[in-house]
């Protein structure tokens, strides 16, 4: 995916997103371009099949909608769960 669109998909997506001036805002931009940009070259290479790059997208999307938490960790994307807060409660 080209920059135009990661912008357009965050635009869509991204309730922090703005753009004043030539300057855009988005809370979880890097984050999500570095992934699409990862589950794309994986795609170009024949290493993810459509299903898991579309698995990959809705992935970020549950990220940008903060469900999900995700990070870079030795080269591997490391995805987890957001607990809500009656589930911490639980746990403490």
């Amino acid at each position: 995916m080209n920059n135009k669109t990661i912008l357009e998909f965050l635009a869509d997506c991204d309730l922090t997103y703005c753009k004043v001036g030539n300057v855009y805002y988005a809370e979880k931009a890097f984050v999500v371009r570095s992934v699409i940009n990862w589950c794309s070259e994986k795609r170009q290479a024949g290493l993810l099949e459509d299903g898991q790059a579309a698995a990959c997208i809705e992935t970020v999307k549950r990220f940008i909608q903060n469900e999900l938490d995700i990070y870079w960790k030795d080269d591997t994307i490391v995805i987890s769960e957001k607990k809500n807060d009656d589930q911490a409660k639980k746990i403490r």
